[in-house]
């Protein structure tokens, strides 16, 4: 109060109440990726986190079109096979039929020569039958042989390891395409991508079906559409430019996933730059405890005789410090969506070293229709390719072609495969606003996905949440009159009794946070018994609060938390004298019920 030299009336404010702890927010994640626009109004986006509420502002600042992925369209090894049979099979018929003319030819009374030819027809229907055995009878044994031979090689390490597996490989594909029924058409004909395939569009579409809401977009640079592969380097160093920004609680980089050595058989090895990433993720997370990681697994999408995807990620994803593992929660399978329609495929998506197959395979089907003659041959590449006419002509090779719809299919069904950690960051946001950060993000459906990638059921799923080395993986599975749901709610740390589940990570995260920014006020206050009592009322109640909604367990507010300072309780004068006050918190964090066991007994008849 000032000084009172004169008189007069002085008036003197007192506060009523004390400082509240406003709560931080929770569902905010930052994506990291590739996108087509890398600046807007004439600024740089590159490595600049940038706020934005919907789709529109997605693709209004960095982008409308879903990238134009190249796709490589090839004849199966089986392919080849079965025409070779084919061939031969036509030059058996070819020489039967010349042998029955040249029989027709001679004398009845020419006994010894009709004898000759009929020993000639038999041995050549003998031939022709062999050649139709290889067709409708595949070899198993050639299965069983190339993996047996890639085991062996594999476990000892052995240099040709990798020739051997693209062996099995073949057979398994020649062994399975002979079970299926052999027709023209796309089913001879394998269809991947040779370019990068960026998901960051994708990505956002995902997330925002899924309840997204605020969030932040960090781009580490533009499509490069001859990319084969990226680089970690971009995508880690950018994870830096987070460390100023205090209002992200999730890092989603769901480019991470194209992070991929094709030239090596090892998943290990091939993911190697992709568990970088990773690992930087949760490093991140773990040293500045404000935000998780939401991980896919690298490959999630395909089961492969002697390969694990989910074991590689297991030992392949891992931070510098074992606790920063409850920092990531890691989700499998990955799943096949409806993001993009078939109107956003066309033959911009055809690897022009595929045109010519393209076009051999609209010329088996279109062969004695001359009328197509014209929509055919723009895919000649010895006349050259007129890409603005295949454009123009998408509509109608689209409407009377089979292959080509096929064709169309299975690239679009690529482009929709997606890794769900985009999803899952949609989910913890609806999550968050409609019942809480305490609440576990799970037994909730994911929304515009057809089915998972890999059908998980009760069995499979025990390896997934309870490994011996703690790694849980969160199942997405599919249930019949349920749809696609999230069947996990662990972080990587799953052996941990107090970080075993993601919500309570996030909670403890949203807690530390909220009391963080609201004791800063205290910095520099008297450290004395009036701001002790200020402080641990402001805690209190906040916490008060958080119990009333149910983030907190407990019968009253003093099991459910306690908040404890001052002199001889959690400080010493020691601790006074250096300008230290110390505050302990302890809480009761909901836990959600994973399992539950009913147990049915009979009893007696009463009456």
């Amino acid at each position: 109060m000032a000084t009172m030299k004169t008189p007069g009336v002085y008036v003197q404010e007192k506060d009523a109440f004390g400082n509240s702890v406003v709560p931080v927010p929770t569902a905010v994640p930052v994506f990291i990726g590739y996108t087509e626009k890398t600046a807007f109004a004439g600024q740089s986006l590159i490595n600049t986190p940038v706020k934005i509420s919907s789709f529109a502002d997605f693709t209004a600042m960095f982008g409308s079109t879903p990238p134009k992925v190249k796709f490589t369209v090839t004849e199966r090894p089986l392919v080849s096979r079965l025409k070779s049979i084919n061939a031969d099979l036509a030059v058996a018929d070819e020489k039967i039929t010349a042998l029955n003319e040249e029989k027709a030819g001679l004398s009845e009374d020419d006994t010894d020569g009709i004898a000759a030819i009929d020993n000639r027809i038999a041995a050549a229907e003998a031939a022709k039958a062999r050649i139709e055995k290889q067709k409708d009878h595949p070899d198993v044994g050639d299965v069983i042989s190339t993996w047996e031979a890639y085991d062996a090689a594999r476990k000892e390490g052995a240099d040709d390891a990798g020739e051997k597996k693209k062996a099995f490989d073949e057979a398994v594909e020649n062994y399975e395409m002979v079970k299926t029924d052999f027709a023209s058409g796309l089913m001879g004909y394998l269809v991947d991508n040779s370019t990068v395939n960026y998901r960051m569009f994708s990505a956002m579409q995902f997330f925002y079906a899924n309840g997204g809401s605020d969030c932040y977009v960090i781009s580490v640079g533009g499509y490069d559409y001859g990319a084969k592969t990226l680089e970690p380097d971009e995508m880690a160093n950018a994870i830096k430019f987070l460390e100023k920004e205090t209002e992200p609680t999730m890092i989603v980089i769901p480019d991470a996933v194209e992070v991929i050595d094709k030239n090596k058989e090892d998943l290990g090895e091939k993911y190697a730059g992709c568990y970088s990433i990773q690992s930087a993720m949760m490093n991140h997370c773990g040293e500045f405890m404000n935000r998780v990681a939401i991980l896919d697994v690298p490959g999630g999408y395909q089961e492969k005789f002697g390969e694990d995807p989910v074991e590689s990620f297991r030992s392949g994803a891992a931070p510098s410090i074992q606790k920063f593992n409850s920092y990531g929660a890691a989700y499998y399978p990955w799943l096949h969506t409806n993001l993009l329609s078939p109107s956003n495929i066309g033959s911009h998506n055809v690897d022009d070293t595929s045109f010519e197959v393209v076009l051999e395979m609209l010329r088996s089907e279109f062969d004695e229709v001359t009328g197509m003659a014209m929509y055919v041959n723009l895919f000649n590449t010895e006349d050259g390719v007129d890409k603005a006419s295949l454009d123009e002509c998408e509509s109608v090779l689209g409407n009377l072609s089979v292959s080509y719809t096929l064709m169309k299919d299975a690239i679009l069904k690529k482009m929709n495969l997606m890794p769900p950690s985009s999803a899952m960051a949609g989910l913890y946001t609806a999550v968050d606003n409609a019942e809480g950060v305490w609440i576990a993000p799970a037994n909730i459906a994911v929304q515009n996905v057809i089915t998972p990638a890999i059908k998980i059921d009760h069995a499979q799923q025990e390896d997934l949440n309870m490994p011996l080395n703690g790694k849980s993986i969160c199942a997405i599975r599919a249930f019949t009159g349920k749809g696609t749901i999230v069947w996990g709610a662990r972080t990587l740390d799953g052996n941990s009794n107090d970080w075993r589940y993601i919500n309570v990570r996030r909670l403890m995260i949203y807690l530390e946070q909220s009391v963080k920014e609201a004791a800063s006020a205290f910095v520099f206050a008297p450290n004395d018994a009036n701001t002790w009592v200020s402080v641990k009322s402001m805690i209190s109640n906040f916490l008060t609060q958080v119990w009333k909604q149910g983030g907190l367990v407990g019968p009253s507010p003093d099991a459910a938390y306690s908040v404890s300072v001052g002199l001889g309780s959690t400080m010493s004068n020691d601790d006074i004298l250096n300008g230290i006050m110390r505050v302990t918190v302890k809480v009761a964090p909901s836990r959600p019920a994973e399992f539950i066991e009913i147990t049915f007994q009979q009893k007696q008849q009463q009456s």
